[in-house]
């Protein structure tokens, strides 16, 4: 064959061909032969070349090929064969451009990658590649690399082709990118060069080993310790926070962070559940607050959907859900595409929700959900922690700042706690009775508080007044309620004891009861004194006409004459009680106390005796008082004698003068006095001194202990009544054998001057002749004083006419209104008062004079009207000469 070969075309040239060995062996040949002419004769010039290595290589190479697509198409690694050769050029021509700096030009124009992307030729994949980016067909991938990438995806493929101009030989990138169905991967690529082609980069190798289990497993372990840190921000928070609302900020911070979303937000409902208010958030920089706003709950579909399944509301897009058709506006303005919104619970009930949004539309996993729940769970264990340390804390406030007494003590009736109520009332601190026994608190009259403590040991409980003690020893009185403290199990652990300080309570009570029994004994005084006049009025009337018709010789003209001394005796004490009911008139001034008392010293000293010795300390730069100087006279004389009395054997008499400021709440002797500034007048003695049993009475009238004969017992009633007739009070301080101490507080005018005492006015000269031949209207209920009125006038020579009360007295007035010349009218009648009376008369002739008389001037009001303008008074008991003088002088004046 070769030689025909040789023979035909002269020569062979790189003949394969199997040749056989000396030794038999067949090796693989290459023979190259040629016919050439060596002196006219052809020779054959023969080489033959030993192939046996050569096949044995190529062998191995095919051996080697077949390997290698066996590992590339079964490798479980996706497997890329690419070509960058025209990508190195697109890039050179960059450079040739001017571009000198290809890196940095390439991570500053994503379009220089994507360019560089749609580039690079895909020259083979292996099956896992297929597998991995979902592609049934080789052709569908090889065709455009592009096809994987997303936005990301970009940044990290310039580096690999950074990489690849630098000629690195290999480096390995983590990036992500999507198969053809769309799903991300998570991968991590290498890229190397094949030998022979780092500088042409005409055959690059690519591995992308898929991390999406592993990535996803770490972002799960990330996502996770977020939560875990997003929760133990929380807790922390909440440890260090008793505000809900730095909570909830930091709820709101974390949560943001933690789902990526453009808002966190806490709204809490109020307790009629109608309105919830958004009191926290967290929102991007480019959004607006909207701290404050506030929703009403009635129709809110949101809060309707809470509270009746009181779980999530998960709203992936709004666009697309038609429940929320109404608040689209709303949410659109506020760049709210989807939310997820979770109830805040606290003992079954709603108080509110919190909830996170985004942007554009998201899906919302249940472990989002799941994150959420823990999140609202978590505020809903602080909240119920805060509001229960809250009421804790105002229960505390309370109980330290209640006005009671509160003692806490256990069940061996020691003292536990006592709060700064007690300790101000006892005047102990609390750690000078915590271990001690109750006991203690108690007077040591009160023998029953065993038993008391005792009853509430068998479970009941007790209420009532207990006497106790201070520190100091001082009696306390108060209203105790002792309760069985219970545990759980309604075992009793220890009791509580709640005191109520009634000792003032009680002094005021007093104070009030005794200065309602001054009034009722006033009011009492002031209407007998009032019938009295009238009575003794006609007694001591009709005695001086009957004695006008007596000889002197006469016997029957001394007993007229004592029936008139003892009615005009009965006079003064009737001034007497109306001086303690506080019903006559005062002339206050202001005046200087040290001066009346320096006066009346020389006359005080010839009442007390020589053999009591007498002293006056008068403050210096006393203050002044406004007073009636003759009344407060009259005050010092009787507290003088009734020391005198008190001192039968002699002894010692103390007047004293002393300016006193009264703070707020000052109480002496069940006596609270308004604060301000006061003049002190006190008259002490040595003396006998007096009982308490004495003391509950001394300012009653007529109550005296002097024996019969000696005293009418209306001298003290007589200084009460005139010192709170100028708004006084007066206190005494009295103990048997020790002595008595009446002190005065007399309000002060500290920067007035004393008036000048006015000229006593002279009393009107006595008219000698009283008789008259004018016509007089008598008015007068009383008919006795009616009749001797009548009678002393008829016999006086006057023509008069009388009337029971006002109604008739307008009658008659009526009746002889040309014929009269004054009308003489009680204040105080029935039907109508003389005041009304007069008035109407006058309304009907203004000349005729108008005469009063009274029982007591408070009857009368004294006013501008013409009636009182030129008003003429005659106090009862008065006399017919009296009455006489009276009306003659009224009849006369002008």
């Amino acid at each position: 064959y070769m030689a025909k070969i040789l023979l035909t075309r002269g020569e062979i040239r790189s003949l394969a061909s199997q040749f056989r060995a000396k030794d038999g062996t067949i090796i693989d040949g290459e023979l190259s032969a040629r016919v050439l002419p060596i002196q006219g004769t052809p020779h054959i010039i023969a080489i033959v070349r030993d192939l046996s290595y050569l096949r044995q290589t190529e062998r191995a190479l095919r051996e080697s090929e077949k390997r290698y697509r066996n590992i590339f198409e079964n490798s479980p690694v996706s497997l890329w064969e690419e070509d960058f050769s025209a990508v190195k050029a697109y890039l050179t021509s960059l450079e040739a451009d001017g571009i000198t700096d290809i890196p940095a030009y390439l991570r500053e124009n994503v379009d220089a990658v994507k360019k560089c992307a749609s580039l690079v030729k895909i020259l083979d994949v292996n099956r896992a590649t297929l597998s991995l980016f979902a592609v049934p067909k080789k052709e569908q991938i090889i065709g455009n690399l592009t096809q994987i990438f997303l936005p990301e995806t970009y940044p990290v493929f310039a580096e690999q082709i950074i990489a690849l101009w630098q000629q690195k030989r290999y480096f390995v990138v983590e990036q992500v990118e999507q198969t053809l169905t769309g799903q991300r991967i998570y991968a991590r690529v290498s890229v190397s060069p094949a030998p022979g082609y780092e500088e042409s980069l005409g055959r690059v190798f690519v591995s992308v080993q898929d991390m999406t289990v592993q990535v996803r497993a770490q972002q799960a372990i990330q996502k996770h310790n977020q939560e875990l840190s997003l929760l133990n921000h929380i807790i922390a928070a909440s440890a260090l926070e008793t505000d809900e609302t730095p909570i909830f900020e930091t709820a709101c911070h974390e949560l943001a962070q933690v789902f990526n979303a453009s808002r966190a937000a806490v709204f809490i409902a109020d307790e009629a559940m109608t309105s919830a208010t958004l009191v926290a958030e967290y929102h991007d920089s480019g959004l607006s607050s909207i701290r404050g706003w506030h929703i009403p709950l009635q129709r809110n579909f949101i809060f309707r959907y809470l509270v009746a399944h009181q779980a999530p509301l998960l709203v992936g897009d709004i666009e697309k859900d038609a429940r929320f058709a109404e608040y689209r506006s709303w949410l659109r303005k506020h760049h709210i595409g989807a939310f997820m919104l979770c109830p805040i619970i606290i003992n079954g009930r709603i108080i509110g929700a919190m909830g996170v949004t985004t942007e554009i539309p998201r899906y919302f996993a249940a472990q989002d959900v799941n994150l959420l729940w823990s999140v609202a769970d978590q505020i809903s264990s602080v909240l119920t922690r805060i509001r229960l340390s809250a009421e804790h804390q105002r229960l505390v406030a309370a109980v330290e700042q209640i006005g009671e007494s509160l003692i806490i003590a256990d069940t061996d009736i020691r003292i536990v706690y006592v709060n700064p109520a007690f300790e101000k009332v006892t005047g102990y601190t609390r750690h000078e009775v915590v271990g001690e026994s109750v006991n203690i608190l108690y007077s040591a009259d009160d023998t029953n508080w065993r038993e008391r403590w005792h009853a509430v040991a068998a479970g009941q409980v007790w209420q009532g007044q207990v006497v106790t003690k201070t520190k100091d020893n001082a009696r306390v009185i108060e209203d105790e309620m002792i309760s069985p403290l219970r545990d759980r199990n309604q075992e009793i652990v220890g009791f509580v004891s709640v005191r109520r300080d009634i000792t003032r309570e009680l002094e005021l009570e007093n104070q009030y009861h005794q200065a309602q029994k001054m009034d009722a004994i006033g009011r009492l005084t002031s209407g007998v004194a009032h019938d009295f006049n009238n009575v003794l009025t006609a007694i001591n009337g009709f005695a001086e006409l009957m004695l006008r018709r007596l000889d002197p010789d006469d016997w029957e003209h001394s007993m007229v004459t004592g029936i008139l001394k003892s009615g005009q005796r009965a006079a003064g004490l009737v001034r007497q009680l109306l001086l303690f009911s506080r019903k006559t008139t005062a002339n206050p001034r202001v005046m200087d106390l040290n001066t009346t008392v320096t006066d009346m010293q020389k006359m005080l000293r010839r009442v007390i005796g020589e053999n009591i010795e007498f002293n006056a300390n008068l403050a210096a730069d006393l203050w002044h008082i406004k007073a009636d100087p003759a009344q407060i006279e009259q005050v010092i004389v009787n507290l003088v004698v009734n020391a005198r009395d008190a001192l039968p054997n002699g002894g010692h008499l103390f007047v004293q003068t002393v300016n006193q400021t009264i703070e707020p709440g000052y109480i002496r002797h069940d006596l609270e006095m308004p604060a301000g500034k006061y003049v002190l007048l006190s008259v002490a003695d040595d003396g006998v001194g007096m009982p308490p049993s004495v003391l509950e009475h001394i300012f009653e009238p007529f109550f005296t202990t002097k024996e019969k004969g000696k005293g009418t017992g209306l001298g003290l009633a007589t200084v009460y009544g005139i010192i709170h007739q100028h708004g006084g009070f007066i206190t005494v301080d009295s103990e048997v054998g020790q002595g008595t101490t009446f002190n005065i507080y007399l309000p002060a005018i500290p920067d007035a001057t004393p008036d000048v005492p006015a000229p006593r006015e002279k009393p009107p000269r006595e008219i000698t002749d009283v008789s008259g031949t004018e016509t007089i209207l008598v008015v007068e209920d009383e008919i006795a004083v009616r009749e001797m009125a009548v009678r002393g006038f008829q016999q006086a020579g006057y023509t008069v006419y009388s009337a029971a009360n006002g109604l008739e007295g307008v009658s008659v007035a009526e009746e002889y209104l040309d014929r009269l010349d004054a009308v003489l009218t009680d204040v105080v009648m029935p039907k109508l008062n003389g005041k009304a009376m007069a008035e109407e008369i006058i309304k009907k002739r203004a000349s005729i004079k108008i005469l009063f008389m009274s029982g007591y001037l408070s009857d009368v009001v004294f006013d501008d009207s013409a009636v009182f303008g030129k008003m003429k008074l005659l106090e009862k008991p008065f006399s017919p000469a009296d009455l006489l003088q009276f009306v003659r002088r009224g009849l006369d004046s002008p």
